[in-house]
């Protein structure tokens, strides 16, 4: 059961929101500091506070105050379906609709390339970049969450999904972090995988098209609000975007929060 908290100890709230502290416990008081336009945009940030913004084809690189770094196109391998930052050095850029990834350094230059549109998958919902180098993957055909090598070899998989499920689950992302795996189903939750693709457990977080872990939180934007979830003690926080923004999306990292709608990014700092 979720426990919805609307009194927490400062001291409790030090230990459990290291990162996200600031956010969600004072009074917000915004400052826009960069307005980047761009058309239906998706976000995401990495631990530096670099934002990339994904466009159908185009992945676009600025700092945390708007400026403008790179840009990557690449127009045969269909529409971007989610990169992975974890690893700024190594942002990893995948193609559900070819099954294709590739692998961009901290400039956008191109230095790897992979092709898992083989005979082994046919389909795959979400794919991540493992601590190790190697790749998560939900295989949509045989139900079951991989870590593969670049080969497209399984290291490690779970049960069929089927067998450990009543419920059909659908990941459409996954997040490798301090030796456990999150897969993010919006339907039915946030399921939890050991380093073997072992399940551990089921976070009860519905409508969260995309998931940031920190620390022992996961932060969520859902319904035009930011909210944090504390694996520690299961207390939920919610914050209200600024006003007059009809927000598709909002990512929180270090002293920055972005907020993209269907036309633009907006950077906001806060106090």
């Amino acid at each position: 059961m979720v426990k919805i908290s609307s009194c927490i100890t400062l001291s409790k709230l030090l230990i459990l929101f290291v990162l996200v502290l600031p956010f969600f416990v004072q009074a917000q008081n915004y400052s826009l500091i960069e307005s980047i336009n761009a058309k239906n945009p998706s976000i995401i940030t990495d631990y530096l506070a670099n934002l990339y913004v994904i466009s159908e084809f185009r992945l676009s690189k600025y700092d945390k105050d708007g400026k403008f770094l790179q840009v990557y196109e690449d127009y045969t391998n269909g529409t971007i379906t989610s990169i992975d930052v974890s690893d700024p050095m190594k942002i990893v850029v995948f193609y559900e609709d070819f099954l294709r990834v590739k692998v961009l350094d901290h400039t956008l230059s191109e230095i790897a390339a992979y092709d898992f549109n083989t005979g082994a998958y046919s389909t795959i919902s979400a794919l991540a970049h493992s601590r190790d180098d190697d790749f998560w993957i939900f295989d949509n055909t045989a139900f079951v969450l991989k870590k593969i090598n670049e080969n497209g070899k399984a290291i490690y998989q779970s049960e069929k999904f089927n067998m450990l499920f009543t419920e059909a689950v659908q990941p459409i992302q996954i997040i490798d972090y301090k030796d456990l795996v999150y897969l993010n189903d919006p339907n039915q939750g946030i399921y939890v995988f050991d380093r073997f693709a072992t399940y551990k457990k089921r976070i009860p977080i519905l409508g969260a098209d995309r998931i940031q872990v920190m620390q022992d939180v996961i932060v969520y934007f859902k319904d035009g609000t930011l909210n944090s979830y504390s694996l520690v003690d299961f207390f939920e926080e919610t914050m209200q975007l600024p006003e007059g923004i009809e927000a598709r999306h909002a990512q929180l990292q270090n002293d920055r929060l972005y907020v993209a709608d269907s036309k633009k990014v907006l950077i906001y700092s806060y106090k």
